[in-house]
């Protein structure tokens, strides 16, 4: 099973974020899923790397062919990829579970692609859990919401989400997704 991770390269964010990232890699890696993120040796996304390389899970880093430098060396398997859209691509081909971490214009940008490819798709099968430390999506997932319950919608695409509201959720939910898509 693939986990594609989406988050930040910042390194200076609350330490409640930074354990979201922990968390992850913490689940992921226990689970022996495979990583997918963006693949920099920098903040979140590195935190990922970290805690789920303790566990010798295959890490997947997929790096812009700009930031190969930056790669992080906790990687198992590098892909490099000619710009950010082709990243956003392989990152979401993939994925057979999305998470979004804290972060900002470039994790929303992934999620949003990656939601939208869902329900285009008709893809229900993968989801999309978001941990929503201390609130930091809550205006995003309201206007999902008003969109969702909207003429412009296609159908319940809202549902491709699962939110988690606090660390202690988003282990709980992440913990269950991977279980239940290993046992199918």
């Amino acid at each position: 099973m693939n986990v594609t991770v989406y988050c930040s390269s910042r390194a200076e964010v609350a330490e409640e974020y930074k354990a979201t990232a922990r968390i992850a890699g913490d689940v992921i890696g226990k689970a022996s899923a495979t990583l997918v993120y963006g693949g920099v040796d920098a903040g979140m996304m590195h935190l990922t790397a970290e805690a789920a390389s303790a566990y010798g899970t295959h890490i997947v880093g997929i790096v812009p062919s700009v930031f190969r430098s930056r790669a992080d060396r906790l990687l198992t398997e590098l892909v490099t990829a000619s710009q950010l859209s082709d990243r956003k691509q392989e990152m979401l081909y993939r994925g057979d579970l999305f998470v979004v971490l804290p972060g900002g214009l470039g994790t929303i940008d992934e999620w949003m692609t990656t939601l939208a490819e869902l329900e285009i798709s008709g893809d229900r099968r993968r989801k999309i859990i978001v941990a929503n430390i201390n609130g930091i999506f809550d205006h995003v997932i309201a206007q999902l919401q008003s969109i969702a319950g909207s003429p412009f919608a296609r159908g319940d695409f809202f549902g491709i989400n699962i939110i988690a509201g606090s660390a202690e959720e988003f282990r709980s939910t992440l913990t269950d997704h991977i279980t239940n898509f290993k046992s199918k």
